[in-house]
C-alpha cells in the first residue's frame, strides 16, 4: 500500500535539484480518496532553444534512510488520473480516456457529461495502471493524432475490456488534423466544439460484452486467459485453481497460457520486462554535445583514459544504429587484474545501450536463440571464467561480426529440420586477461587499469536514474535523425589501421562524422591509439615467424638445420618455445606443424663435407615474412610478444604513437574538444601505456 502523505509538499519539496521549479502538477488519488502523490511537469528548452518537457513523479516515502517527499515512481497498479471524479460519476456516464493529464482536464471541460481520465505516463506504460474502475462502464479512447496514439488506443482497449468495461470505442481523428494533434489543443481551422463532439459520438466500437457472449468456446477460453493475465500475481494465485477447473485444464497448463499471454501483451505495449520502451527525445539533439555528455559521464563513474571514454561513448551510440550498419564490432573490456572496473564499465554501457541484456554466463545456443527472439545488445561479464576455452561459443559470437554472414544453422524439432538463426547484434565482453585472437581481431578493445589512491570516481549505483534515461532517449532520437546518414556513410579510414581494425571502426567513425565538431578528428585519434598497428596483437605462429627471421638475421645464414633452428629458438627461457610442449621444449614435429600453416616444409639440405640434414632456407620464409610480418625497419612494426623492445613498462613511442600525438595536439587547440581539454589539464595521463594484447613476464592481458 502507498504511504499516505502526512503533509502537502512545500516549495522546497517541489524543486528538483537539476530541473528546478515545475511548471505544472497533477494530483493522484487512490480509490479510498487519499492523496498518493504528484506527477510534476518541467518545461525546458533543448540545445537549440526549442521547447521541451519532462515529467517526474513525487511521492511520500522512505529513501536512503530519509522519510519525506521523494522523486520516486509508483511501480505497478498505478491509479488513474482523476480517479475520484470517475468513482463519483454515475455508472451510466461514459468515460473518456486520453494519453495525458492535461488532455484529461481539457476533456472534462469540453465534455462535462463524460468522466475523463488518463493513465500515468500516458502512452509509455498504460499496462501499469489499475483499470478496475472502468468495470461496468462504457469507455471511449481519444488518442493523439500519431502512430503512438494508435498503439495507445489498441493497448488501452484491451486493458479496459479485460477490466470489465461494457464496451470500448475509439475516436477516429480525421486525417486533416495536424500531426500530433491532441485533445488539449484548439480545434483546427474549420472545426468547433460541436464538431469535436460529433467525433465523440461517432467513435468506432472495438468490443462489447454482447459480442463476447456470442463467442465460441475457444474464444471464451481466450477471454478468460486474458482476464487472468491482467491480474496481479497474488490475485491470480487465488483464482488459478478455480479457473483451471472451469476451463477443464491442468493448473500447470493454465499457468503456461497465462504466462504466454502476459508476455505477448507486454511486448505489444512495447514494455517487455527485458527491454523497457525508450521514448525518443521529443526534439532533435546536437550529436557532438550528446557524445561529449556521454564521454564525461563515463569519466565520472570510471577511472580511465579519455580515449577509452570516447570509444565507449561511440560504441554505446553504435548500438542504437545496429540496423543501419554492416559491421558490428565487439567491445572487449579487459584488464590484467581484478578490481580494475571492468564490470562497472559494462554496467554503465548497459545503462546506455539499446535493448541491453547482461549475462555472466551463457551457452552458444542461448546466444543465437536470444538474438533471434529479441535482437538485444548482449553484454557478457566474467568472460575469463567461461568464454576463453569455449570454441563453439566463440564461433557463434564471431559469426555476428558482419551482417552478411551473421547466421548459424542448427537442426530443430523431432524431425531435425535445419533452421537458420541470426547472430547479428551488438555485443560486449568483459573479463580478465587476453581473450582468443579471433575475438580480439573483431573488437574495439578498451583496457582498464586499477585506480591509484588519488584517483576517484562516483559510484554508479548511486547515479540518478534520470541521467541515463535522458541519455538513452537522446541516443534513440540521434538514431532516428542520423540513421540515414550513418547507413550510407563511407568514412575516411586511417591507413595506419589494418583491414580488420578499419572494419571495426567504420560504423563508429560514421557516427563521429555525423556528429561533426571535434568528433571526426577525436574518433580517428582514439582509433589509432586503441587499435593502431603498434598495439596489434600477434598470433603465436606470427611470433614464431618473427623469431625465425631474427635468428636468420643474427646468424647471417641463408639456411639452417632444423636442430640448430630449434636450439636457437629454445635458448631464451622467456620465449614460448622453451616450454612449448606441456612444459618441454618445442620438437621438430611441433615446428613442422606450425610452419605448415604457411606452406613451409623442411628439406634435405647440403651442409658440406658430405653432411645432409633436414632444415630450412631463408628463401622459403621470404613470402611469409612479407605477408605476415611488418617490415623490420618500419616505425609501425608490431614487435613479437615478449621481445626485447616490449619488456618492461616503458615503451618508446612509434610512428603510430606520434601520429596520435599529432592528432592530440590539434585537438588540444580546440576549445570545443573535451578530450583535448582533458589532455591539457592532465598531461601526466597523456602517456603511452601498455598496448592491448601484449604478453609480459608471468601474465597476459
Amino acid at each position: 500500500m502507498p504511504m499516505v502523505p502526512p503533509r502537502t509538499p512545500s516549495k522546497a519539496d517541489y524543486r528538483h535539484h537539476r530541473l528546478g521549479e515545475p511548471t505544472a502538477g497533477f494530483r493522484y488519488y487512490g480509490a479510498d480518496g487519499q492523496l498518493q502523490g504528484f506527477v510534476l511537469r518541467f518545461d525546458l528548452t533543448d540545445a537549440q532553444g526549442r521547447p521541451d518537457k519532462t515529467f517526474l513523479p513525487l511521492r511520500w516515502g522512505r529513501l536512503r534512510g530519509h522519510t519525506g517527499w521523494q522523486w520516486k515512481g509508483w511501480g505497478d497498479a498505478r491509479p488513474l488520473y482523476r480517479l475520484p471524479q470517475l468513482l463519483a460519476a454515475p455508472s451510466t456516464m461514459p468515460v473518456i480516456v486520453t494519453e495525458g493529464e492535461k488532455k484529461a482536464d481539457r476533456a472534462a471541460q469540453r465534455f462535462p457529461d463524460h468522466a475523463a481520465v488518463a493513465p500515468m505516463n500516458g502512452a509509455k506504460s498504460p499496462h501499469k495502471t489499475d483499470w478496475r474502475a472502468t468495470e461496468g462502464r462504457s469507455v471511449i479512447i481519444w488518442p493523439d493524432h500519431d502512430p503512438v496514439g494508435a498503439e495507445f488506443a489498441a493497448t488501452v482497449a484491451d486493458l479496459a475490456l479485460t477490466a470489465g468495461a461494457t464496451d470500448v470505442r475509439v475516436v477516429a481523428v480525421p486525417d486533416e488534423f495536424p500531426a500530433k494533434w491532441d485533445l488539449a489543443d484548439d480545434p483546427p481551422s474549420g472545426w468547433n466544439e460541436d464538431r469535436l463532439r460529433s467525433l465523440l459520438a461517432a467513435a468506432e466500437p472495438v468490443h462489447t460484452t454482447a459480442n463476447m457472449a456470442e463467442a465460441t468456446a475457444p474464444d471464451k477460453d481466450e477471454t478468460e486467459i486474458v482476464r487472468l493475465a491482467a491480474l496481479t500475481a497474488i490475485d491470480y494465485d487465488r483464482q488459478r485453481e478455480a479457473a483451471a477447473k472451469r476451463l477443464n485444464v491442468r493448473v500447470s497448463a493454465l499457468d503456461d497460457a497465462v504466462k504466454t499471454k502476459r508476455r505477448a501483451r507486454q511486448e505489444a505495449a512495447g514494455e517487455y520486462a527485458l527491454f523497457p520502451q525508450i521514448a525518443p527525445w521529443p526534439s532533435s539533439v546536437t550529436a557532438a554535445e550528446l557524445l561529449d555528455d556521454i564521454t564525461q559521464t563515463v569519466r565520472r563513474f570510471i577511472v580511465c583514459s579519455p580515449e577509452i571514454a570516447a570509444a565507449t561513448a561511440l560504441w554505446a551510440a553504435f548500438t542504437w544504429f545496429i540496423e543501419r550498419v554492416q559491421v558490428a564490432p565487439l567491445l572487449v573490456i579487459t584488464a590484467p587484474e581484478k578490481r580494475c572496473g571492468k564490470s562497472q564499465l559494462l554496467n554503465l554501457v548497459e545503462r546506455l545501450a539499446c535493448r541491453p541484456l547482461v549475462a555472466s554466463n551463457i551457452s552458444s545456443a542461448a546466444v543465437y536463440r536470444v538474438i533471434e527472439a529479441h535482437a538485444p545488445t548482449l553484454l557478457l561479464d566474467e568472460a575469463d571464467s567461461f568464454f576463453r576455452d569455449n570454441e563453439e561459443l566463440r564461433g557463434v559470437v564471431n559469426s555476428g561480426h558482419t551482417r552478411q554472414s551473421a547466421y548459424v544453422i542448427r537442426t530443430v524439432g523431432d524431425e531435425h529440420e535445419p533452421k537458420r538463426f541470426s547472430t547479428w547484434g551488438a555485443k560486449a565482453v568483459a573479463g580478465i586477461g587476453h581473450l582468443a585472437e579471433t575475438i580480439i581481431d573483431r573488437a574495439v578493445v578498451v583496457e582498464l587499469r586499477r585506480k591509484l589512491p588519488h584517483e576517484t570516481a562516483d559510484r554508479l549505483r548511486h547515479a540518478d536514474p534520470e541521467l541515463f534515461d535522458v541519455l538513452r532517449r537522446k541516443l534513440a532520437r540521434l538514431a532516428d535523425d542520423g540513421g540515414g546518414f550513418v547507413e550510407t556513410a563511407r568514412p575516411n579510414l586511417p591507413e595506419a589501421l589494418n583491414d580488420r581494425a578499419q572494419d571495426n571502426w567504420e560504423p563508429l567513425l560514421a557516427i563521429a562524422d555525423y556528429a561533426g565538431s571535434h568528433w571526426p578528428a577525436t574518433a580517428r585519434a582514439v582509433a589509432l591509439k586503441l587499435s593502431g598497428a603498434t598495439q596489434e596483437a600477434v598470433s603465436l605462429s606470427a611470433e614464431l615467424l618473427a623469431d625465425i627471421r631474427k635468428i636468420f638475421g643474427e646468424k647471417g645464414a641463408e639456411k639452417l638445420a632444423t636442430a640448430d633452428l630449434l636450439d636457437a629458438l629454445t635458448a631464451d627461457e622467456e620465449r614460448p618455445w622453451a616450454t612449448y610442449g606441456r612444459g618441454k621444449e618445442m620438437t621438430p614435429r611441433h615446428l613442422a606443424k606450425r610452419l605448415a600453416e604457411y606452406g613451409i616444409e623442411s628439406q634435405n639440405l647440403w651442409f658440406g663435407h658430405g653432411i645432409v640434414k633436414k632444415g630450412f632456407t631463408r628463401a622459403q620464409f621470404e613470402d611469409a615474412f612479407a605477408r605476415y610480418l611488418p617490415s623490420p625497419t618500419s616505425g609501425n612494426a608490431a614487435m613479437p610478444l615478449g621481445s626485447a623492445g616490449n619488456r618492461g613498462d616503458v615503451l618508446v613511442p612509434s610512428l603510430a604513437d606520434r601520429s596520435v600525438a599529432s592528432a592530440r595536439k590539434s585537438l588540444s587547440a580546440s576549445p570545443s574538444s573535451p578530450i583535448g581539454a582533458f589532455l591539457k589539464s592532465r598531461p601526466e595521463e597523456n602517456q603511452c601505456v601498455r598496448p592491448k594484447g601484449l604478453h609480459y613476464k608471468g601474465w597476459a592481458f
